[in-house]
């Protein structure tokens, strides 16, 4: 698989050519609209400046899952390779380089990645991946929590440092809540796994997963405020994220080829 880049204007989406050769591409987040980070596989790390492209040096090999930028000059990315015997990846910037964070050993066995990554501040950043993986960086330290998840946690997404929600399950669905002081879990239940969770108010949450999947959920209670049937799609949605002129949006793709993906939007009521 080639990587792409698509960009939204004005309503329509094209295809951008950076003008440089990339891997697949698998997560994208930034400061501003000239301050825009790209990861993907063979640890690459793509950066638009707003009117230049550029492909940056990176400590490393394995596949960049997830990116968040806290500043310029303080950027983090997590990734690894899951089917490998290799230790998660977890990267920082600073503004000139990328270097590998110091993450302690995992007392949760068969960790090789981490899929997602999401702060608050410069001192409240949350990891989530493999077997129910889950970390945070205080600003000086890391520390290893467990919120009684064994799947995979793929998506996570807060609106301040004690309403974080982290969402996964390759099979059935797994969510999670942070509420500034521990960690519940969702009770189980039938719904298939889900990989994207976003937020822009703190009782409503917007989750994505398998085969279309597309929910609103309370994150205090878990329960399923509505779902959106039939599917509105039968591919996998990876993604899901808000802007400012008030639409949210969806993405999906297949991983065989043909190559096949969709991206679904509507607008925001002011209550969600």
């Amino acid at each position: 698989f080639e990587g792409r880049i698509l960009r939204r204007q004005r309503g329509n989406w094209q295809t951008v050519d950076p003008g440089i050769s990339f891997e697949l591409l698998n997560w994208v987040h930034g400061t501003a609209a000239n301050d825009v980070f790209f990861g993907g596989n063979e640890g690459v790390i793509l950066h638009w400046d707003g009117s230049r492209w550029e492909k940056q040096e990176t400590p490393t090999f394995l596949p960049v899952w997830g990116l968040w930028a806290n500043a310029p000059d303080d950027v983090w990315a997590v990734g690894g390779d899951n089917n490998a015997r290799t230790p998660p990846l977890v990267m920082r910037y600073d503004g000139s380089r990328w270097q590998l964070a110091a993450i302690p050993t995992l007392a949760r066995p068969r960790v090789h990645a981490f899929f997602k990554v999401w702060g608050s501040a410069a001192d409240d950043v949350w990891m989530v991946g493999q077997n129910g993986a889950i970390l945070h960086w205080d600003g000086s330290a890391f520390t290893e929590f467990g919120a009684g998840v064994s799947q995979d946690l793929i998506g996570i997404w807060g609106t301040g440092p004690d309403n974080v929600m982290t969402v996964g399950g390759r099979g059935t669905a797994e969510m999670a809540r942070w509420d500034g002081s521990r960690w519940s879990k969702a009770p189980a239940s039938a719904l298939p796994g889900l990989n994207g969770v976003w937020l822009r108010r703190p009782d409503v949450a917007h989750v994505v997963g398998i085969s279309g999947t597309v929910l609103r959920v309370d994150p205090a209670t878990f329960a399923v405020l509505d779902r959106v049937e039939p599917a509105p799609t039968g591919l996998d949605l990876h993604a899901v994220f808000g802007d400012t002129s008030g639409e949210i949006f969806a993405f999906g793709a297949n991983f065989v080829l043909p190559e096949r993906g969709i991206v679904l939007h509507r607008g925001l009521s002011d209550d969600e």
